[in-house]
Order: structure tokens, then sequence, then C-alpha cells
């Protein structure tokens, strides 16, 4: 009776591969009976054999993710879509589907954060069209104008009216909302190179510069 190599119970251990490379299993238990002193090379080629079969079952996985999430909505389609995301991270698909999920139901700076950071991926990756950039410009209008609008600093007003210390605490969060703001420009100015319609690019842009304006005069009375 043939002995049977080590390697031939590694490959009769199901736990190794997905069931569906079931056919691969069946051919390399045949190699190693029909060639028992191709064992070397089998050592060889296992390791890598192996990890090409992990990275097309993470893919495969990561796609369920991504089909889980579109049936879904909000945080729960969130989840899957992050899930999908750490096993592919590479997939211009779930970036933009992780975007959009947080541009539109996200409060949280963290989260907008995020979105730009999925976005500007995206544009680096070659995907440059002018709705991408917008995209970018919205996370960043709703941050300098909606979510840090109502943050004010944790220091507590000095009840005998030195405020110096909250006021330049607080001239710090109008200086963010600004600097938000003026990466909307940034963001702005790149769609509109890349065919965003200059009417509503103009219009855009005079909102924008208003508003940091406004920031400014609040930044002075605060020094005054």
């Amino acid at each position: 009776m043939r002995k049977e190599s080590r390697w031939y119970f590694v490959l009769k251990d199901p736990g190794y591969f997905d069931f569906s490379n079931h056919i691969f299993i069946f051919a390399m238990k045949q190699f190693c009976f029909t060639h028992p002193k191709s064992i070397t090379m089998i050592k060889t080629i296992l390791p890598l054999v192996l990890l090409a079969l992990s990275f097309n079952q993470n893919t495969q996985t990561a796609n369920q993710y991504h089909r889980d999430s579109l049936e879904k909505s909000g945080y729960a389609a969130l989840i899957q879509i992050n899930k999908a995301i750490e096993l592919d991270p590479t997939s211009l698909e779930y970036r933009k589907f992780r975007a959009k999920n947080l541009m539109e139901r996200s409060v949280q700076e963290k989260d907008l954060l995020l979105a730009i950071d999925d976005l500007i991926y995206v544009a680096e990756k070659g995907e440059e069209h002018f709705r991408i950039y917008t995209g970018i410009m919205n996370c960043y209008l709703k941050l300098g104008n909606t979510i840090l609008s109502e943050r004010r600093p944790k220091i507590k007003k000095d009840e005998f009216g030195d405020n110096s210390a909250y006021n330049a605490a607080y001239k710090e969060i109008l200086q963010k909302r600004v600097d938000y703001l003026r990466q909307a420009l940034s963001s702005l100015k790149k769609s509109e190179e890349r065919g965003y319609e200059k009417r509503k690019a103009d219009l855009k842009r005079k909102h924008i510069l208003k508003k940091i304006g406004f920031l400014k005069m609040q930044m002075q009375y605060l020094m005054d």
C-alpha cells in the first residue's frame, strides 16, 4: 500500500479550502498519489495556491457584503459596506457607496471626513468625474455650515467678565469652519474644471465666500 504523504492529509482537510474548490482538491490528491517524488514542488507551490484561494474567497465575501448593503439602509447598510471594504479596500464601487451613505445620514465630523477620504481615494485612482469633486465639496460644506455651526467651547464663560479663554477657544472653532469652507472652494474649482456647470458653480462660490466673510466678522468681533 502506497504511503500517503502528509500533504495528502492537508489537502484532505476541507477546512483549508472553500468547498467550491473541491475539484482542485481532488486533482491535488491524485497528483500526490501518482507523483510521490514531486512533494518538494508541492511544498513550494501550495502556499501560493492557498494565498490565491484565500484572496478569491475574500473577494466573494466582500461582494456578498456589498449586496447585503444594497438591500439595507442607514446604519445597517453602513455596517455591511464597512465589512466589504475591510476585505477589498481597493474597490471604488464600495468606497463610493460608503461615501454616499455617510453624506446622507451622518451628522458626525469623523464620518464626513471618512466620506471625503473615500472620494479622494476614488479620484486618485483615476475616476475624476466632476460629481466626485462636488461630493467632496458638499461634505466640506456640511462640515463648515451645519455640523460645526452649533459647536461651542467646552470652557465656561467667566462669571466676572473675563472671557478671553472662551473667546480664543471659540475663535478656533470658527477658524476650523473657515478652513472647511475653503476646502469646499478648492473642490468646487476642481469640479468646474471637469465639467460642472459654470452657472451653478458661480452661485455656489458666491454662497461660500459670503459665509466665509460672515465667519471672519465673528472672529474679528471676538478679538476686539
